[in-house]
C-alpha cells in the first residue's frame, strides 16, 4: 500500500455538489472516502 502523505476532512452535507468538488480540486485531492 503507496504511503499517505496527507489526509483531508471537509464537510459536504451542506455544499452544492460543484462547490464540493471545487474544494477537492483546489486543494489538490486525489481521491475521496466517504464514511
Amino acid at each position: 500500500m503507496p504511503k499517505c502523505e496527507k489526509i483531508f476532512t471537509v464537510g459536504h452535507s451542506n455544499r452544492a455538489v460543484e462547490d464540493f468538488i471545487r474544494i477537492l480540486r483546489e486543494a489538490g485531492v486525489e481521491a475521496v472516502v466517504d464514511v
